[in-house]
């Protein structure tokens, strides 16, 4: 939640808070439908890929607006593999932050 916190409030300054909202619910949707479409025996609920979803949010703004973003894509690629933690739901990481990027750019931050 930190994390949220962090890249939460920078991506609601550059954009809106019902672009943040959206960014977050929806990342967090999409991801854990597609992560149970490709793996049904895999039960996940949570918060994490909606916060990865703002974090491809951010990530994406970054690179739009000439920012530096290297840093991020590392920290997002430990974060997408779940830091090599048992248990962890990588697939609805990574389509959290895929879907966060995507939705950004719908939204057009």
């Amino acid at each position: 939640m930190l994390a949220l916190y962090f890249f939460g409030v920078f991506y609601e300054h550059v954009s809106s808070v019902k672009a943040s909202f959206l960014t977050f619910f929806i990342s967090g949707l999409a991801a854990n439908i597609l992560s149970s479409a490709i793996s049904p025996k895999v039960y996940s609920a949570g918060a994490s890929a909606s916060i990865l979803g703002v974090f491809g949010g951010v990530f994406r703004y970054k690179r739009v607006h000439g920012m530096e973003w290297k840093l991020d894509l590392a920290v997002a690629v430990f974060l997408v593999l779940g830091g090599g933690l048992p248990g962890i739901n990588v697939p609805a990481h990574f389509f959290g932050f895929l879907t966060g990027y995507f939705v950004s750019t719908f939204l057009n931050i």
